[in-house]
């Protein structure tokens, strides 16, 4: 017991110093979920650099520089503009915020991240990739998770196994070897294999996951 809980807090460690690297990246890509409500309006430049704490001119430079596999920024004419997108022919992921179906690509732990920038109520849809078996993943207001079936873990790769995606220059790149790597599976017997080949890797609960990201993020 004690062997793994060093190697989650191993885990969480080498993640958090993905986190503070690439600090001034999540944090646009939060503001730019929140301000747009996931793309469904355009927001302002001036706002949302005064939201980041940084001028008009930083924060223009963030969204051209902007790499994230699923989140698609364009800065034009004083506004700036968010896709979800999905590389996939069959999304991996479905949003549902209100009204809304949004099809994404991206992994399993960004739908945590998402959810905490919205800051409102939104489901996830996914597909076990061992079992077929359908997954879904409810973010209430009160800040806690549901899910069904309510043995459903996250994968999530120890970062040090991928320097070179985690630079977050390459879209591509990130998508092939950090996305495509953490899926959401329908119980820890399902991840089994997954766990096998992915040195270093974990399945965590939704709750754990949901908890841990909240600290990393803050």
């Amino acid at each position: 017991m004690a062997q793994k809980v060093a190697a989650e807090q191993d885990l969480e460690t080498a993640w958090r110093d993905v986190f503070v690297q690439l600090r001034p990246t999540i944090d646009l890509v939060g503001a730019l979920l929140e301000l747009t409500d996931v793309g469904a309006h355009p927001i302002s430049i001036d706002k949302l650099a005064s939201r980041l704490g940084r001028s008009t001119d930083e924060t223009e430079r963030l969204i051209g520089d902007l790499a994230w596999p699923w989140v698609k920024a364009v800065a034009e004419d004083g506004q700036a503009r968010v896709e979800l997108v999905s590389t996939d022919p069959k999304p991996r992921y479905r949003y549902r915020i209100g009204d809304r179906v949004i099809p994404f690509g991206g992994c399993g732990p960004d739908a945590f991240v998402a959810a905490h920038a919205l800051g409102r109520p939104m489901e996830v849809e996914s597909t076990c990739p061992s079992t077929g078996t359908p997954i879904r993943v409810e973010f209430r207001d009160d800040g806690t998770v549901r899910t069904e079936p309510p043995t459903a873990v996250v994968a999530v790769i120890d970062p040090r196994t991928a320097p070179e995606a985690l630079t977050f220059t390459d879209a591509d790149q990130i998508d092939a070897d950090v996305c495509l790597r953490q899926p959401l599976f329908a119980s820890p017997d399902a991840a089994r294999h997954w766990l096998n080949r992915h040195p270093g890797g974990q399945v965590l609960t939704v709750d754990r996951l949901h908890d841990r990201l909240r600290r990393l993020i803050g």
